[in-house]
């Protein structure tokens, strides 16, 4: 049983080394070294046949002996996340008393302190001795207790799956402990045999089996202390009075020195800089907003409660929360500046295209439209014609003798003319209807939708109110007449060219008619 125990420790090492980055493996490598070189050496004291021989491996025993249960200790605290504890001074002392006892067991023939002559071949060399043995026997025990205890209480305060895996573990470590008293107050069956080596088989059997079941040293739980202290949020938790109940180190950084964050402050007197905030939040218990804190530049915090009740659902509490975004918040400003600035840029551009398609398509002089949109959307306008089955008429207007107003007047005084022709008709006709700068003095009217008798009474008014336009220039005022000509598809033609030669022959109809007439084409 002794060499079995010894080689499902060795095992239990060897699948320790293959998780040897874990945390805490190598304390646990030493704790089952301690306890594999327990039972091998008590093995090797039984089987010896000389006296000399079982004293030998009896004191090599104690190097297990003192070993185990410092190392579960070191083990505890690395486990359960206490590695600020584990200093090189405190590991310094671990190491002293197992060393002393050694030293002592090793001379103890010269100075009886260890075993006081109690030691004897016919009993377990743990089952008596002098003042020191016990004093050993406390300290272990001590050590053994403290290590419990750090890892029962951390079992209460973790997930279901590693109070299991802790569970198993403190269970494979208490067996060969409760062996080991047994045997010193001699209560054991086996009166001249220390058991607790034996039981070590145990032991390492369920370390085995946490390991390759409940993944110990594999996964290892984090300290939730360690998760919160090492949170970027902040924490706070008031009680139901407003009082800090808790916080965290992130927390605490947010408040200056003046206003240092303490257990017991309540919380309206230590947020005097921010009491808008307290007067808004003071009562809520749930909540999920976006803050901002006065600055320069100003700060912004994701600010969340949470109440905390019991299993009864009575309030006890609230869980306050915060993560600094002002970095996220600058870099979204920053984009919806941008994005205002992008937007503004193509407001101007696509003013700018329209102007200059404006530009493009109107006649600087006049203001009206020119030939190319004439040409654009006189075609345009005739499929639509044709698909409605409605007229389409065109009036040509030209005004008459334009060149002698030019050699009157001035050419200062045919733009004036043109000008207020253009005004007028811009005025006088529909928004459906296109009026177009045709060319030199010539205007063209597109009328959709207008039949030919429309069309020759809205010609009519535009030439009697033309001829009663006062134009008035730097060298005199006079007046104008105009000559138009109409043709209306599909009666007079069927295309856009023949339409508009249809209506410029009825225009020269109408000069050589004596001018200042409306002449219908065909007529």
């Amino acid at each position: 049983m002794l060499i079995l125990a010894s080689a499902s420790g060795m095992v239990a090492i060897g699948v320790s080394l293959s998780r040897w980055r874990s945390h805490g493996a190598g304390t646990m490598i030493l704790l089952l070294g301690g306890l594999s070189i327990w039972s091998l050496t008590y093995a090797f004291h039984w089987v010896s046949q000389e006296a000399e021989w079982k004293y030998f491996w009896l004191n090599m025993t104690y190097f297990g002996v003192v070993t185990a249960p410092a190392a579960l200790l070191v083990f505890a605290f690395r486990y359960t996340g206490r590695d600020a504890w584990i200093t090189p001074s405190r590991l310094a002392l671990f190491v002293i008393e197992p060393a002393a006892i050694l030293i002592l067991l090793w001379t103890d023939p010269q100075h009886g302190l260890l075993f006081a002559g109690k030691r004897a071949l016919t009993a377990s060399v743990l089952l008596d001795g002098g003042p020191l043995f016990w004093l050993h026997v406390l300290y272990s025990y001590g050590l053994l207790l403290v290590a419990t205890v750090i890892l029962f209480e951390y079992a209460l305060r973790s997930l279901r799956f590693y109070q299991w895996q802790i569970g198993a573990f403190i269970a494979s470590l208490l067996l060969p402990w409760v062996a080991n008293i047994l045997s010193i107050a001699k209560l054991s069956p086996f009166p001249d045999l220390d058991v607790t080596p034996i039981v070590f088989t145990l032991t390492a059997i369920v370390i085995l089996y946490d390991m390759l079941t409940r993944r110990l040293l594999d996964i290892l739980p984090i300290a939730r202390d360690l998760l919160v202290e090492n949170m970027d949020e902040g924490l706070l938790v008031l009680d139901t009075s407003n009082r800090v109940v808790d916080f965290n180190a992130s927390a605490r950084r947010v408040f200056s020195d003046s206003d240092e964050l303490k257990v017991g402050q309540r919380i309206d007197a230590l947020l005097t800089r921010w009491s808008h905030l307290v007067d808004k939040y003071i009562v809520v218990e749930q909540l999920d907003a976006e803050i901002e804190l006065d600055g320069s530049p100003p700060a912004y915090f994701d600010l969340h409660i949470r109440p905390i009740r019991d299993k009864k659902g009575r309030l006890l509490g609230r869980l306050i929360t915060w993560r600094n975004v002002t970095a996220r918040k600058q870099v979204e400003l920053a984009l919806q500046e941008a994005n205002q600035q992008l937007k503004r840029r193509v407001e101007e551009v696509e003013l700018l295209q329209a102007q200059l398609r404006e530009q493009s398509i109107r006649d600087p002089l006049t203001g009206t439209y020119n030939r190319r949109y004439l040409d654009e959307t006189l075609e345009r306008e005739f499929k639509r014609a044709q698909r409605e089955r409605k007229p389409l008429t065109i009036a040509i207007m030209d005004l008459d003798a334009f060149k002698s107003i030019n050699d009157t007047y001035g050419h200062r005084a045919g733009d004036l003319a043109l000008q207020h022709v253009a005004g007028y008709l811009s005025i006088h006709t529909r928004a459906s209807d296109i009026v177009c700068r045709y060319g030199g003095e010539e205007f063209v009217i597109v009328m959709p939708g207008v039949d030919v008798e429309v069309a020759r009474c809205r010609a009519e008014d535009w030439r009697r109110s033309i001829e009663d336009l006062v134009i008035n220039s730097p060298k005199g005022s006079f007046h104008v007449t105009t000559s138009i000509g109409v043709a209306v598809h599909p009666a007079h033609a069927g295309s856009t060219e023949d339409l508009l030669r249809a209506a410029d022959d009825a225009l020269y109809a109408a000069k050589r008619d004596g001018k200042n007439k409306i002449v219908v084409s065909g007529e």
